[in-house]
């Protein structure tokens, strides 16, 4: 007798190759973490999946396998995109962080994030300012660290 096997089980085991342009739930969630620091809400895994390759400009096959190998290495993304704007490489990893903010904005759970409702006294403001500017420029540095240290990237 012969065992049956199902039609799940057989897709779940096969190798799928995946298209560059599809984006994953996987990868939401990592630039997410990336930028936010915590999990991604329901809502927004579901509107980056959904997103059209329409709004990218095209890619070649090499700039998508480098943005692969660098989504699945690991080092600070928020640094690397920095730096990356700056000196124009990784393109699609500086187009995907724009869509993550884009999206995020429209998260009802994300909102005070975006929009400022304390008041704080005038010299809590500019530390709180300079304390960001010295914090950019940290992610700048370790961002350029990144792309020296990862050549491929």
């Amino acid at each position: 007798m012969k065992p049956q096997v199902l039609k799940e089980e057989l897709v779940a085991t096969t190798p799928v190759e995946e298209s560059p342009l599809e984006a994953t739930e996987e990868e939401a969630r990592r630039l997410f973490r990336a930028i936010f620091r915590t999990e991604p809400p329901l809502l927004f895994c579901q509107w980056f999946t959904k997103v059209p390759e329409s709004v990218f400009p095209p890619f070649t096959p090499g700039m998508w396998k480098s943005y692969r190998r660098v989504l699945s290495r690991g080092p600070d993304l928020e640094a690397l995109e920095l730096a990356s704007r700056l000196t124009g490489r990784n393109r699609i990893l500086v187009y995907k962080f724009r869509l993550v903010i884009y999206l995020a904005e429209c998260c009802p759970e994300l909102r005070d994030y975006f929009i400022n409702r304390r008041d704080l006294p005038t010299i809590v403001a500019w530390g709180t300012l300079a304390t960001a500017k010295l914090h950019t420029l940290w992610k700048l540095v370790k961002g350029l660290a990144l792309l020296v240290h990862y050549p491929g990237s």
